[in-house]
């Protein structure tokens, strides 16, 4: 159960799966959410490439900037999906040590997805913001994924963030396992999450009804709304 008092849930969906349509839905509902808690010149950045899809509904709902805050996953050998840690825009990494452990991964595996993940988010910085990190020192800032597992690429991007001096930060994400919630929230000011889930497994697709994947190549329209 939830008993931190800076996250903002909405309760009646805790637990419970298959809660939004999609990712517009989800955006959407974050939007109401975040009505009383984001000032009026906050700044949107998503973490791409799921989570620019849901920044760019709360950006238009609130009529606010949009921007991206780069971060790639270090991948699991193998894998294409899971990652072990994670890599922001200016070299700040997370690396979760258990599942190092866990998995057996010698430092040639980490190194290996350590460069192949850099090199991802550097080709994406210069692609999405013409290699510029985001301006948010002295800003609001809401930062915004599509869901949150085990963190690898949110931790890293608070952390870079952080090093910018935002005046405030908020993490908003549409569904999150409550293990992940708890901690992000204290690395944060404010966690807004509608759906919350405790248990094991935890899936961010089983929050949606329709999941897929989002290219790089659809990010560029959706950032049309200029960076005040």
């Amino acid at each position: 159960m939830n008993t931190s008092s800076n996250i903002i849930e909405a309760r009646p969906l805790h637990n419970v799966t298959n809660v939004f349509a999609d990712r517009h839905e989800a955006g959407l509902l974050l939007a109401h959410l975040l009505r009383d808690v984001a000032s009026p010149d906050a700044l949107v950045l998503g973490i791409p490439a799921g989570g620019v899809p849901v920044a760019k509904v709360i950006a238009d709902e609130l009529m606010l900037p949009i921007g991206v805050a780069v971060a790639k996953k270090m991948l699991l050998p193998g894998n294409t999906e899971a990652g072990f840690g994670g890599v922001a825009f200016d070299g700040s990494e997370w690396i979760n040590k258990e599942m190092v452990k866990y998995y057996q991964l010698t430092p040639t595996q980490i190194d290996h997805s350590r460069q192949q993940a850099r090199h991802k988010v550097q080709n994406r910085l210069k692609t999405l913001c013409g290699g510029h990190y985001p301006n948010v020192k002295d800003r609001e800032v809401i930062l915004v994924d599509d869901g949150l597992a085990s963190g690898a690429t949110l931790y890293p991007t608070l952390e870079a963030l952080n090093k910018l001096h935002p005046k405030k930060l908020i993490v908003a994400v549409p569904t999150s396992s409550e293990h992940s919630a708890l901690d992000v929230a204290e690395h944060c000011d404010v966690l807004v999450c509608p759906n919350i889930r405790e248990g094991y497994p935890y899936a961010v697709a089983a929050a949606y009804r329709y999941w897929d994947d989002v290219d790089d190549s659809e990010l560029p329209a959706m950032l049309s709304r200029k960076l005040n």
